[in-house]
């Protein structure tokens, strides 16, 4: 399905786009094999009938939703996505939608906060971290992708493993008296909190400044084929047949790290974040 481009300067999107809960729902129809009802998105909870159907008329007037029509099979409305990709298109000229674009990451930040309140799980100093760093620094998973944490935080323990290792074999071989022997400026810590009752998924929001929004587009229905090399054309239909990098590495001689490195420029290439989506993209061809 090709991406659809809403813009900024139309005052229901800006609306929307920094309400978390709509956009919330909207999610949850973007992610959804098939159209939902408006009593399947309330079941969900925090949030009576009544304000998911306000919620849905705004989505659905913006452009984001779909509003299919009742049939003889399914006796209520259904909503469903516009696309499966959409992307906000901003004039980055326009002090006005820049504005929207700051207020849209604070109150998707301003979330995140209350999630990790409700969790317990993040002393003071860190939510201060959390503050400083806009809220990238949090993000909801479900059961389904504990695997591929597991490999990311594998790859990722490798790598400061790496950096580490290098930094005290250059401080040992120092010649000042007083630069030798390991120092450290920095602790890296990374804590998985399950959370006492599920959230809602965050949006999945594109935001593009005028001049790359279009060219973004290209690159998201562009076939792998003509974005990626050869090599890393080779290795994205095997990691998307589920090959482990470390197998990958192995069987195409190569190291782990370049095999990290050449994963992360064909997501990047393909403008994709995870294997599920680098699957979906290689069977579209």
């Amino acid at each position: 399905m090709k991406p659809v481009v809403l813009r900024l300067s139309n005052p229901k999107v800006a609306a929307l786009v920094v309400d978390v809960p709509a956009m919330q729902r909207w999610e949850i129809l973007r992610r959804s094999a098939s159209p939902m009802t408006v009593d399947q998105l309330a079941a969900l909870g925090r949030a009576p009938r009544e304000a998911i159907q306000a919620m849905l008329d705004r989505l659905v007037d913006a452009g984001f939703a779909v509003r299919i029509r009742a049939t003889a099979a399914r006796r209520s409305i259904a909503y469903r996505s516009v696309s499966e990709k959409v992307v906000i298109e901003y004039d980055k000229e326009s002090a006005s939608e820049l504005a929207v674009v700051w207020a849209s990451t604070r109150a998707n930040a301003e979330y995140a906060r209350e999630v990790t309140d409700r969790a317990r799980a993040v002393p003071a100093i860190r939510t201060k971290l959390l503050h400083w760093m806009d809220g990238v620094s949090l993000c909801a998973l479900t059961r389904e992708d504990r695997r591929e944490v597991a490999q990311l935080l594998s790859d990722a323990w490798l790598q400061i493993a790496a950096i580490g290792k290098r930094a005290q074999e250059r401080a040992q071989t120092a010649d000042s008296p007083e630069t030798r022997g390991p120092t450290h400026d920095y602790l890296i810590q990374v804590v998985l909190q399950p959370l006492d009752e599920p959230e809602l998924p965050m949006p999945e929001l594109t935001l593009w400044s005028t001049p790359g929004a279009a060219r973004h587009v290209e690159r998201q229905v562009a076939s792998p084929a003509t974005v990626l090399g050869p090599r890393e054309l080779e290795v994205a239909r095997r990691l998307a047949a589920g090959e482990s990098r470390t197998k990958l590495a192995a069987s195409l001689n190569l190291s782990a790290h370049t095999v990290t490195t050449m994963t992360k420029r064909i997501y990047a290439k393909l403008r994709i974040h995870s294997r599920a989506e680098l699957a979906a993209r290689m069977m579209k061809g």
